[in-house]
């Protein structure tokens, strides 16, 4: 027994260093949370950012989070040196020294709000020339600003503010768009993966639904009938969609379970795909190529009876 007892004395000083590790840790992980939170959203505050990480690392420098600040304070300060003196410059030669900026520091948010910006600007106005003009080299041009952009944000760690709120529904939306693009290029499977990007951004129940309903769409180009089926339907969960999203929708089930029909010969797949087309066209009457559909799939039904 007496050979026990520096065996259990061990332990137990063993635990408590893990416990004061672990609330040294976690008091370190509340300061650079402030810090980051409140200091990094104004450039004007940049001086007290830095002071502040750097007295975090200084005291908490065996933690996660002490060696985190630490890092983000060479960072800021790398940032700050690039920033000097840019107060006086205009717009187009901010736009390139706030990139070497987020090569040094990523995710800073002033720098990354003003790029963000401009990259969705530029990709709003050329992915609508792209969508009319189907130009190879404007379409080439608006993915590649696509891809810079969401470069930019996946490095950005988003708040929990109504401003980044509203900034991922707008990448959720600009994804759409892009993805719209190239469906009019016939390029569904890059239309799929970009609109898919897009719904991880969204967190607003109306930039996510819209989305779905292309995502649907370009599930259903993608020979994944039941999953197309599946998005469509989340979309037309959501209450306030669109009616003309509404009508896409159920075209998209429709789709599906033509499909489904022709893989499964079950009449009931194919009586469901004229159930969905005939809503969607309740919806929109002037919806051409579900009208085509319903026609040609009712005429085959009265042709083959179950």
């Amino acid at each position: 027994m007496t050979r026990m007892i520096p065996v259990i004395l061990c332990l137990a000083l063993c635990a408590g260093c893990d416990n004061e590790a672990a609330r040294r840790e976690k008091r370190a992980q509340r300061l650079y949370y402030v810090v980051f939170r409140d200091l990094e959203e104004q450039v004007d505050s940049l001086p007290q950012t830095i002071e502040q990480y750097a007295g975090i690392a200084e005291e908490y420098g065996d933690t996660p989070s002490g060696r985190k600040a630490a890092v983000r304070h060479g960072q800021l300060v790398k940032a700050q040196a690039l920033l000097a003196g840019s107060d006086s410059l205009g717009a187009g030669r901010r736009v390139p020294l706030y990139s070497r900026v987020d090569s040094v520091a990523p995710g800073y948010p002033p720098v990354v709000r003003t790029l963000g910006r401009h990259l969705y600007n530029s990709t709003y106005l050329a992915s609508r020339r792209g969508a009319m003009t189907r130009e190879p080299e404007v379409i080439r041009s608006v993915i590649e600003t696509w891809g810079r952009q969401d470069s930019l944000w996946s490095k950005y760690e988003f708040r929990p503010t109504e401003q980044d709120k509203a900034w991922r529904d707008k990448l959720c939306r600009q994804a759409t768009d892009v993805a719209r693009m190239l469906e009019g290029a016939r390029r569904y499977a890059e239309a799929l993966q970009i609109v898919s990007r897009g719904l991880e951004y969204g967190v607003g129940d109306d930039a996510i639904a819209h989305a779905r309903v292309f995502a649907s769409y370009y599930t259903f180009r993608s020979a994944r009938y039941e999953e197309g089926v599946d998005l469509a339907r989340k979309a037309l969960d959501y209450e306030f969609l669109e009616e003309e999203n509404r009508a896409r929708a159920h075209h998209v089930i429709g789709l599906c379970f033509w499909r489904l029909s022709e893989r499964r010969k079950q009449s009931s797949d194919l009586q469901k795909a004229i159930d969905a087309l005939n809503e969607a066209l309740r919806i929109d009457p002037g919806l051409t190529p579900a009208r085509d559909l319903l026609k040609e799939l009712r005429l085959y039904q009265k042709r083959n009876p179950a």
